[in-house]
């Protein structure tokens, strides 16, 4: 069997679901790192597992948002914008244009760390 892209992605899916309901049934977390590689004969992914207590999401924001001018209480920082509610939600360090993640009445978005100071500043 060759193994190309869609072999790839079928098999990260089923092996992620059923790693997923192993951790759990130990009260873990499990993380897929987004990049793969692979060949004609085999691939590699690698996964995280985290005591399920934790928020990965939050803890990865308190690790980072210092870079940007955030503090960790920021995390979840809910505030109005123009009329529309504003959530922070993360950061994400690989996108160095617009790291910082938030939703504008829950619809996903992304901005510069300037322009999100901006609206805190706005909002008081």
């Amino acid at each position: 069997m060759e193994i190309d892209k869609s072999v790839v992605q079928e098999m990260r899916k089923e092996v992620f679901q059923a790693l997923n309901a192993i951790a759990s049934r130990h009260g873990l977390n499990v993380k897929q790192q987004s990049n793969v590689s692979y060949s004609a004969t085999d691939f590699s992914v690698k996964y995280t597992f985290s005591d399920a207590d934790i928020n990965l999401a939050k803890a990865d924001f308190e690790k980072k948002c210092w870079k940007y001018g955030l503090s960790a209480s920021d995390y979840g920082r809910t505030f109005d914008n123009d009329g529309k509610t504003i959530v922070i939600t993360g950061i994400n360090t690989r996108a160095p244009k617009y790291p910082i993640q938030y939703t504008v009445d829950d619809r996903g978005m992304k901005c510069a760390p300037d322009y999100m100071m901006a609206m805190i500043t706005k909002a008081g």
